[in-house]
């Protein structure tokens, strides 16, 4: 029986052959072979240091029956079926994962190929720590702007996602503050800050969000090259 929707009616008859033709009831079916279309959208981080969450847009059936839900792998790992177009994956360890997402119908057809992919690498190994190699200001009092220097480092391991970015610190005393001031997507950079700024910090984080130790402070000295 080919795709599609079917109305079902019987009609008793006796053995003198009459055959009542009205008023019995009916009953409609729908016959679905076709499996939905493929999930788009999938989408997901590229690398991460906690859970996954992905998340994808529902497509539309081929056939009658309608989506009724989604079976989701991480590799060959099976992750189950939701109903939802969103999945929280927490049991992942370092490494990199492959996910697929597979619609399925109300007539339990399944689409087990041609579904996009999404590539994830989890990591929680911080990159290494920076060396500040000069932290200037043009001026000492009303210190307003600070020229930095520092190291490269470079993210290493099994699994590396690479360094992504830095947090600059910047304080008037010794004590590193709790959100950083600036950040800057590789060494060498000129920053404004507030007055009297004095000591320096600066953290590699890589493009998991592990942020690497700190080094430091590096004294702010005064310095005319420094232009403000």
């Amino acid at each position: 029986m080919a795709t599609g929707t079917y109305v079902y009616k019987v009609q008793p008859r006796d053995n003198a052959l009459n055959e009542q033709a009205t008023g019995n009831g009916t009953k409609t079916v729908k016959v679905d072979r076709a499996a939905p279309n493929v999930v788009t959208q999938l989408n997901g981080p590229a690398y991460t240091n906690t859970s996954v969450v992905l998340t994808w847009t529902a497509p539309p059936d081929v056939g009658p029956a309608g989506v009724k839900d989604y079976h989701v792998f991480r590799d060959t790992t099976d992750l189950g079926y939701v109903t939802v177009t969103t999945l929280t994956d927490a049991g992942v360890t370092t490494g990199t994962y492959v996910y697929k997402v597979q619609p399925r119908d109300n007539a339990l057809n399944e689409r087990s190929s041609g579904n996009d992919t999404l590539s994830v690498m989890f990591e929680q190994t911080p990159p290494p720590m920076v060396s500040v190699t000069s932290a200037n200001t043009h001026d000492n009092g009303g210190a307003t702007h600070v020229c930095l220097d520092w190291s490269t480092v470079v993210d290493s391991g099994a699994t590396v996602s690479g360094v992504g970015y830095y947090r600059i610190y910047l304080s008037t005393t010794t004590s590193k503050p709790a959100s950083a001031s600036a950040t800057a997507a590789a060494p060498t950079v000129s920053v404004d800050f507030g007055p009297n700024t004095a000591n320096v910090w600066i953290n590699a984080v890589d493009r998991a969000g592990n942020e690497g130790p700190t080094n430091g402070p590096a004294a702010v000295t005064i310095n005319s090259n420094c232009a403000p």
